[in-house]
């Protein structure tokens, strides 16, 4: 792709996914759910928990510990996971690899203009910016797709299979069956089919257990069918490759298993589940209704890139993007490959590569009764590339179209039209007029040099104004618009008070309780790290407790139950919680003095089903204290 290219696409992606760093915005529900696990892992001392996640102590083996491990060594040289901008570093330079990985890929397939445009889109996909923004598991299963779909690339899309004198008396269309290898499934394979068969097990390490494998495997699997190349085919029939992916894939549930009985079932649950047991359960066309969402804002681009992509994948002829150089021509003429390396033949392969990477996936996983927008992240690279497809064919026809459309003018009413909501809308969304003017001005002059660009034909500078202007825009919402629909603001208003509240020597507890949801990761992250969650609020009947005074963060509406442990005082209270009424009120400090009369129970250990919610226990959650 050439330094350039890594080099801007690097500094853009710096300066888009490292906007969430200084943004403001707390850490979502889900989004505290990695970083505090991590910090956890870290400060237990105990290697068992660097296998084995915890949530205040008890097992939690919904997620591999991968990105655990990344996270960790990420902020280390920071001191830790303590702020909300150490955390959000990782997801940030997974983000950036991804587009690097994308870009080069692409690069290969389709020719250098080509991978740096799709870098970009890609890049600015809301789907996947948003999780590059995000300390979540995802976009870590992400990078390692991509690392394995870009070593499939490089070995299926590489004269580098063959010998030189192969390369100089043969065409690329007939290199595809002259490859220097044995077919034995025990014979010599090339380094990178090995390292292939490591990144597909890799991906069991990154988020659910086979989600990620199954998401890698169909756009391999479906280009591979789509040669009837059985030589190709045998490339990957290996048994040392199967073998390696085996272990690679297994050892880790295998351990986490035998640390902590019972991990299996969580997995069952969330495999089964999502398959036919009604768990996220979606109609079939969940995914059509997404998408466009999904890859926006260049949708339009990416349908028009899979429509005019349609026939040239099946083997008809390529469409004309670009011209071929003179050094390969003699002559500067009209190129009718998407790609000047590729044949005709080769061009179609490689849509086809992109086809059931965009098209079979989705497909496959509309089978699923469970279906989710996050889980379509992992194919926004396709669409991307797709995309870049789209607007090179529309750049080209864009001389052909009339030119008021290209008139700047109809570019200033667009961007005039367009931030008209957000005035009208200002004073209820709170926003300063002041910043409201900047964004006004800064997206009118984007806009301009825009249309511009268009009627100048200068690409280059077309590509930059929407860039810039975007960036633009989605710092502005990130920073102004959404924080005001935001449910956990005040929540972490109050959780950050806390500390103000309690002595420093007494005990500060959180019930992790199912009617507040996943709400304990995030209360744990911006309390202080000696906070202890309880499993439930049967626990606190246990001998360190009996009549000592403590500090519990719990809903609103728990206030007459804690009462049959001890007398309660409510010390600080959120303004507004995160579903307030769906989980029972208000986040609320109390300050209860444990009753001495209260009959004691063992600290039982939690098992991985009761830590995720899934069955009740060690005690009933309806269980009362019983007088001694």
């Amino acid at each position: 792709m050439g330094k350039h290219g890594y080099i801007l696409l690097s500094l853009y992606c710096i300066l888009l996914f490292g906007y969430s760093l200084i943004g403001g915005r707390p850490l979502t529900m889900h989004e505290a759910r990695l970083p505090q696990t991590t910090r956890e892992m870290v400060s237990s001392g105990n290697w068992h928990d660097w296998i084995v996640p915890k949530s205040g102590g008890r097992p939690w083996v919904e997620r591999p510990p991968l990105p655990h491990w990344i996270t960790a060594a990420i902020t280390a040289p920071f001191g830790g996971i303590d702020t909300v901008w150490k955390a959000r570093i990782p997801s940030a330079l997974a983000g950036l690899f991804c587009t690097l990985l994308l870009a080069s890929m692409t690069s290969r397939l389709f020719g250098r203009q080509t991978g740096i445009l799709t870098g970009f889109i890609q890049a600015t996909t809301f789907e996947f910016f948003s999780y590059s923004w995000l300390a979540e598991d995802d976009i870590f299963l992400a990078l390692i797709i991509y690392s394995a779909l870009a070593v499939f690339v490089k070995l299926e899309f590489s004269d580098k299979s063959y010998s030189s004198h192969e390369q100089e008396t043969m065409t690329l269309d007939e290199g595809e069956t002259k490859r220097k290898e044995s077919i034995n499934p025990l014979g010599k394979r090339p380094f990178l089919v090995l390292l292939l068969f490591f990144l597909l097990g890799l991906t069991n390490m990154a988020k659910g257990l086979v989600f990620g494998t199954v998401m890698a495997l169909i756009p391999i699997a479906g280009f591979l069918l789509s040669t009837l190349d059985w030589r190709r085919i045998m490339r990957y029939i290996w048994l040392p490759g199967w073998i390696l992916f085996a272990l690679t894939a297994a050892w880790w549930p295998y351990v986490a298993e035998q640390l902590s009985p019972g991990s299996y079932d969580v997995w069952h649950y969330d495999l089964f589940g999502r398959l036919n047991k009604g768990y996220l359960a979606q109609p079939w066309y969940y995914y059509l209704e997404n998408l466009p969402g999904i890859i926006a804002p260049w949708t339009p681009f990416c349908l028009l890139g899979l429509g005019v992509s349609f026939m040239p994948m099946l083997g008809g002829d390529i469409f004309k993007i670009g011209h071929l150089s003179r050094k390969e021509t003699g002559n500067k003429v009209p190129s009718i490959m998407i790609c000047a390396a590729m044949t005709s033949k080769r061009a179609a392969q490689a849509l086809r590569f992109v086809w059931a990477w965009a098209v079979l996936t989705i497909i496959v996983f509309s089978l699923s009764q469970s279906k989710h927008h996050h889980y379509l992240l992992h194919v926004t690279g396709a669409w991307a590339i797709l995309g870049a497809i789209g607007l090179r064919w529309f750049w080209e026809k864009l001389a052909n179209l009339p030119k008021i459309i290209t008139n700047p003018l109809i570019g200033l009413v667009l961007a005039i039209a367009g931030l008209s909501p957000l005035w009208i809308l200002k004073d209820k969304l709170e926003l300063s007029t002041n910043w409201l003017t900047a964004l006004s001005i800064f997206i009118i002059c984007a806009v301009f040099l825009l249309f511009f660009a268009m009627r100048a034909r200068k690409s280059a500078l077309a590509l930059t104004a929407f860039l810039l202007g975007f960036a633009g825009i989605a710092a502005f919402f990130y920073s102004f618009v959404a924080p005001k629909t935001d449910q956990t603001i005040e929540d972490t208003k109050f959780l950050q008070a806390v500390k103000d509240h309690v002595p420093a020597d007494a005990p500060l507890l959180i019930n992790a309780h199912p009617r507040g949801g996943m709400d304990f990761f995030r209360e744990m992250f911006y309390l202080p790290e000696q906070t202890v969650l309880l499993h439930n609020e049967t626990y606190l009947m246990q001998d360190k407790y009996i009549s000592k005074t403590i500090y519990l963060v719990d809903r609103s509406s728990q206030e007459q139950r804690l009462a049959a442990f001890g007398s309660v005082t409510i010390i600080l209270q959120s303004k507004h919680s995160r579903r307030e009424e769906e989980h029972a009120g208000k986040l609320t400090l109390y300050k209860i003095q444990i009753s001495k009369t209260l009959k004691t129970f063992p600290r039982l250990p939690v098992n991985p089903m009761q830590a995720m919610s899934r069955e009740d226990g060690p005690y009933l959650n309806q269980q009362l204290p019983e007088k001694k």
